[in-house]
């Protein structure tokens, strides 16, 4: 029994940095409505729609990588915790490690989630246009 609550810890350890990042951009994503809504209601230009469209999906092409990183990297460290266990010390500069590397995704996610919304609010202006 003491293992198993040794193994979840460890899985608990590394993945609470990835919470705090996900809390982080959750909470920074929150907008007021008033913020929220597409200031295009009666603008006429051209659309753009199918060029912000491919641009998403290439900001979407960089994303991934950094999310599958931040998703897989807490899992493996955590399986070589369970089967090597090695002592407290290694444990927590293997999280010191897991938090430094979160503060990096951040500051590569960070720029590129920026980007994104922008191109999507592009996007979403493009589509109002097309439906008024």
């Amino acid at each position: 029994m003491t293992n198993l609550f040794r193994e979840v810890g460890y899985l608990v350890l590394l993945y609470l940095p990835v919470g705090v990042l996900v809390l982080w951009f959750y909470l920074k994503s929150r907008k007021p409505k008033s913020e929220s809504v597409a200031p295009f209601h009666e603008l006429k230009r051209r659309p753009a729609g199918e060029s912000n469209r491919l641009r998403i999906e290439q900001l979407d092409e960089k994303i991934d990588p950094w999310l599958m990183t931040i998703v897989t990297f807490p899992i493996l460290l955590a399986v070589w915790l369970m089967l090597t266990k090695p002592s407290l010390a290694i444990v927590i500069l293997l999280f010191i490690f897991s938090s430094i590397s979160c503060v990096t995704t951040y500051g590569r996610l960070r720029p590129l989630l920026r980007t994104r919304a922008c191109y999507h609010l592009g996007l979403q202006g493009s589509d109002m246009w097309l439906k008024s």
